[in-house]
């Protein structure tokens, strides 16, 4: 398991970039996933809040190894506790870059890691939110656009402090709006936009290294 804070360089992480010098070193799947962030979600606004999480630095972001559910499961009750003691800390992702490719088998790990909230005592104060490369929404097409304001480069758990959303949601004009404001958008922008955009921050790497294999298991 990897940690390590923001520090995109020549971006809107840049104006935090000095106080990350003794930063663990960013894998592939963060910079990916930071990328992402940067260029879809606050990009186009698809989350009018995370801006400011991300750059105050206060997302917590874990390049996880686990590819079976069991360890995964364990890993993430781990990050439950860690945010919990960790208040400064806004939100966390926890990034799949072995595991999870397979959507099924992701949905699988989704349903377990609600379980663990609740069982944990955690309901209430955190949510859980969902991203992936194959994201799509029980009701759609695999091919239809708007399942790309959920897809993200890597498999992704977003583990969200609730308190902290109730609290921006209540001084957002009209918050029942942002899913069907970023549906819109996304058949604005066309599924070629979206596409093309996903596979440029694939392609790109952390200090000249190569993305690794997935190696799925149950």
């Amino acid at each position: 398991m990897n940690v390590s804070n923001p520090s995109l360089p020549n971006s809107l992480a840049q104006s935090h970039k000095d106080n990350n010098v003794n930063a663990v070193a960013d894998t592939t799947a963060i910079l990916q996933t930071k990328a992402w962030l940067e260029q879809i979600v606050i990009g186009l606004n698809f989350c009018p809040f995370a801006k400011k999480e991300f750059v105050n630095n206060t997302i917590h972001y874990v390049d996880s190894q686990q590819i079976k559910i069991t360890s995964a499961i364990d890993e993430l009750a781990s990050q439950f506790e860690h945010l919990a003691n960790n208040p400064q800390l806004e939100t966390s992702l926890v990034i799949y870059s072995q595991g999870f490719t397979d959507f099924e088998h992701y949905l699988e790990l989704l349903d377990y890691s609600q379980d663990l909230l609740e069982d944990m005592g955690f309901e209430g104060e955190f949510q859980l939110a969902s991203f992936h490369p194959d994201y799509c929404f029980a009701d759609q097409s695999v091919d239809d656009v708007t399942n790309f304001t959920n897809k993200s480069p890597w498999p992704t758990l977003h583990i969200i402090r609730e308190q902290s959303m109730s609290k921006v949601l209540a001084t957002y004009k009209q918050p029942e709006q942002i899913p069907l404001n970023n549906m819109s958008l996304a058949r604005d922008k066309g599924y070629q936009f979206f596409a093309h955009c996903l596979a440029s921050i694939k392609q790109k790497t952390a200090n000249g290294s190569s993305d690794g294999q997935s190696r799925d298991q149950k």
